[in-house]
């Protein structure tokens, strides 16, 4: 392709070919898991709580984008930072419940 183009090409213009160019597929397969836990995650989300929609829409935008951008991993892509917060959130624990006394450390 570089030949024939005659350009340098920076990115593999595909979030998941570009990681697993850099990382290896070791290093796909570790997000893929951990992507589609979050989708699922998300959808459990969604069904406890009608107002958790933001976390289904924006893992399913950030697959979207990643299939024709780089974004995956990549330092200071709001897509990505995007991403790992609502997956985080995914993830963490759940609210606080009222009266619950927080633990001292």
């Amino acid at each position: 392709m570089r030949q024939q183009t005659e350009w340098l090409v920076p990115t593999a213009h595909n979030g998941w070919l570009e990681t697993w160019l850099s990382i290896g597929l070791v290093g796909v397969v570790i997000f893929a898991l951990t992507y589609f836990s979050a989708i699922i995650a998300a959808l459990r989300s969604v069904l406890r709580d009608k107002t958790a929609y933001w976390a289904l829409i924006s893992t399913l935008v950030f697959l979207l984008f990643s299939m024709s951008e780089s974004n995956i991993l990549q330092q200071n892509n709001l897509g990505w930072i995007v991403f790992a917060a609502t997956a985080a959130k995914l993830f963490g624990a759940g609210p606080v419940k009222p009266g619950h006394k927080a633990d001292a450390p």
